[in-house]
């Protein structure tokens, strides 16, 4: 049975692309803090901010550019704005906890995390299962992609999403002039700094414009985080989390992922379809394995480096403590001997 996949046309763009790639490199980031970093709650907390953020990215790029709208499609459609929507709620919720959380890792007060979770919850079930957040999905014909209307609560999401970043960044910048570690106050400020870059252009480019009916700019939400992707880049090199092999390895698996991705999209029948899934779910499979098996490689060099340099520092240490007794014993011996002539 050949089945028609002409209904799930899709147009594979320069900006569809461009928007996989900084998902690619915003979730290499993610795996690089997550396995290289300090294991700690707001090391953990912010690997997975920007896995979501990479995820938003990613979905913002399949935001249906199509030129039917069958049933079929305004389904897809319908779910794939929505999940953008939550995926803004996940992300402001997290980045609130990990400005708790950062830099001192203090403990979150339980009454914070059920608020939050709860509000978290409610918003999610009024996007999935209502339509008063998001309405109702047309086609514009001029661009050829969906576009949505929203209901009648739009504003809690806009409220939450802003005062969580809002709140979030204020928190920061106060540890960032309390703060009286000069390490730690440069990492508060790069954080400071990549946060207010990575979320002013997509608030204004996915949140605002769209509520004033301008939706040909929603690509470049993602597209603008390249600089706060470059922030991150530098605070990681700066602070010894940087590693090229690991890197090059993710930019290479990454790519060829997206490759294949493309081509799944582009397949013209199930037959094609089917071989084009397989060879994307083998190579993801490998990728995972040969990533996974680069970070621990370098987790055990990085334990090695630490375990030579503790060596270092106690052979120093009791090097001083034996030229210390070595000095006592030698005074001790003269003072014998002066006690000795007297």
């Amino acid at each position: 049975m050949v089945i028609d996949l002409s209904i799930l046309t899709m147009e594979i763009t320069i900006y569809t692309i461009l928007n996989w790639f900084i998902s690619i490199i915003v979730g290499s980031f993610s795996m690089i803090i997550f396995y290289l970093g300090d294991k700690n709650n707001s090391t953990r907390s912010f690997s997975v901010l920007l896995l979501l953020t990479s995820i938003w990215s990613f979905s913002v790029s399949i935001n249906i550019l199509t030129n039917n709208s069958s049933l079929l499609m305004v389904n897809i459609a319908s779910i794939v704005i929505r999940s953008s929507y939550f995926l803004g709620i996940m992300i402001a919720t997290v980045l609130l906890f990990f400005s708790f959380l950062y830099p001192h890792n203090k403990k979150i007060e339980n009454p914070v995390i059920i608020i939050l979770v709860s509000i978290t919850a409610i918003l999610s079930y009024l996007l999935f299962f209502t339509d008063l957040i998001i309405f109702k999905l047309k086609i514009i014909s001029e661009v050829q992609h969906f576009v949505w209307s929203y209901g009648s609560l739009w504003f809690l999401f806009d409220f939450y999403f802003i005062f969580c970043w809002v709140l979030g960044i204020t928190i920061i910048f106060r540890k960032f002039l309390r703060e009286k570690d000069v390490i730690l106050r440069r990492h508060l400020k790069f954080l400071y700094i990549a946060l207010i870059i990575g979320v002013a252009p997509p608030t204004i480019l996915s949140i605002l414009l769209p509520r004033l009916g301008m939706y040909d700019y929603d690509w470049l939400g993602p597209a603008s985080g390249l600089v706060w992707v470059a922030i991150i880049a530098y605070s990681i090199a700066k602070h010894h989390l940087f590693n090229v092999k690991i890197i090059a390895i993710q930019i290479v698996t990454f790519g060829l992922w997206i490759f294949l991705l493309i081509r799944v999209f582009l397949a013209e029948n199930s037959h094609d379809l089917l071989i084009e899934s397989s060879l994307l779910s083998i190579t993801v499979i490998f990728g995972v394995l040969l990533i996974r098996g680069t970070l621990h490689e370098i987790k055990q060099r990085r334990k090695m480096s630490e375990l030579t340099n503790n060596l270092e520092r106690a052979y120093g240490q009791i090097k001083e403590l034996s030229e210390e007794i070595m000095e006592k014993e030698v005074m001790e011996d003269v003072e014998n001997r002066i006690r000795k002539r007297i």
